[in-house]
């Protein structure tokens, strides 16, 4: 028992070789018999073929025939089937000249919006008695113009506005303020300006003037526009310019060809409002007994 536990290793091993041993003698004579069954079957003889039965063939036949060579109509009593029908030749298209009508402008509507102006500065030339170098500010539109002289426009290099500048009137008064014994002076000097088809506007140094300027809303098949007077805008390949706006009408120019343009108002087309009907079943009727008990406790 002593020597088995010392060497019970070397046993195990010699067991699973012997095991191996076994396993593969059985596999080198499985494959034997498996070649030996192939090899039977290849030498097996085949079985005997059946002689096939005879089909008739004369329908076949007669049908290939009847393909090749089909009947033809041979009646002469009957005249053609299918008599042609004489085609008649359409007309050449005649091309007709199409006049291309151009963009149609429409006049929707003429407002009047608060338009604020302020005369800044000016400098005095005191040997020529004459003032200069006009700051004018279009607070509306948060621009500031200096304009040298008078009789010149309200602009820069940016834009025109349309106004011109037509006088100025140099104002001085002699005013008291609280504190001050001696009267001061305070410089109330007048510009008025104008622009073409609209009222002169008369502004005094440092103050606010705030009047009303009228816009026309212009529809062109591209957008709609809304513009002051001298404003500009493009309709197709044309550019035009608002030269004036009273309030039922527009006049523009073309600029390039120099044709004006008159725009009225489009008729509002007013709708009649259908009468509203009120079903019977919506109304609550109630009994003459009931508006006379009311009327009583009224009274009391």
């Amino acid at each position: 028992m002593d020597w088995i536990k010392k060497h019970y290793e070397k046993i195990l091993l010699a067991g699973a070789l012997l095991l191996l041993i076994l396993v593969a003698a059985y596999l080198v004579f499985r494959i034997n018999r498996l070649n030996e069954d192939i090899q039977n079957a290849l030498r097996l003889p085949e079985p005997p073929n059946k002689p096939v039965s005879l089909v008739e063939l004369t329908t076949y036949s007669n049908a290939i025939v009847t393909l090749q060579a089909p009947p033809q109509w041979t009646n002469p009593n009957v005249a053609m089937l299918f008599p042609p029908i004489p085609v008649k030749t359409a007309a050449p298209p005649v091309t007709v000249p199409v006049e291309i009508a151009r963009p149609q402008i429409v006049l929707e509507g003429i407002s009047r919006r608060p338009f604020q102006l302020q005369f800044k500065a000016y400098v005095w030339n005191a040997a020529a008695n004459e003032g200069r170098s006009f700051q004018v500010n279009f607070l509306t539109e948060n621009r500031s113009f200096f304009v040298e002289n008078v009789g010149s426009e309200i602009a820069d290099r940016h834009g025109k506005t349309g106004y011109f500048i037509t006088k100025f009137e140099r104002k001085i008064n002699l005013v008291r303020k609280p504190g001050i014994n001696a009267p001061i002076e305070e410089d109330v000097s007048q510009l008025t300006v104008k622009q073409e088809s609209e009222e002169p506007i008369v502004l005094t140094l440092g103050k606010l003037a705030v009047y009303p300027k009228r816009y026309a809303r212009i529809r062109t098949p591209e957008r709609t526009v809304e513009l002051p007077l001298g404003g500009t805008f493009e309709s197709g390949e044309k550019t035009y310019k608002v030269v004036d706006i009273t309030d039922k009408e527009v006049i523009i120019l073309e600029l390039k060809s120099g044709e004006k343009q008159t725009l009225s108002l489009m008729p509002i087309s007013q709708t009649p409002m259908a009468p509203v009907v009120v079903p019977r079943e919506g109304i609550q009727e109630v009994p003459m007994s009931d508006v006379l008990r009311k009327r009583e406790m009224m009274l009391k």
